[in-house]
């Protein structure tokens, strides 16, 4: 299991494997505490780009060669997914968004991801 703490960000005390629900979590030790880390997904956007009638891949400099992507980027602090793809296609690509379209969620438990396709 990922240890991201080795003490609770709210009283100090050291955490420890714990059962919730029959799933381990790590958890504050103090009795007196009810800090618990769920390591929940982190949500990601992915476009599928479309330019005319073609597909648009990103490539970042440092991947291996013939290595590409679609456009990704996690969401910041409240923003919409909708946002988030308009604002990663415009970073990424310098293009602006003119039509979307939700295709599906699909999870990545070994990243901790939430990816939503558009």
């Amino acid at each position: 299991m990922l240890k991201p703490y080795a003490y609770c960000p709210q009283c100090a005390s050291p955490l420890k494997e714990r059962l919730i629900n029959a799933v381990p979590h790590l958890a504050c030790g103090a009795s007196s505490c009810d800090f618990v880390w769920w390591n929940n997904p982190v949500p990601v956007i992915a476009a599928i780009v479309q330019w005319g009638d073609r597909i648009v891949l990103a490539r970042n400099v440092s991947w291996p060669v013939g290595m590409y992507s679609m456009i990704t980027g996690f969401l910041d602090s409240r923003e919409h997914p909708e946002q988030a793809l308009a604002r990663e296609t415009k970073e990424e690509l310098g293009l602006k968004v003119v039509q979307q379209r939700f295709l599906g969620h699909y999870s990545y438990p070994a990243s901790n991801q939430i990816l939503m396709a558009y």
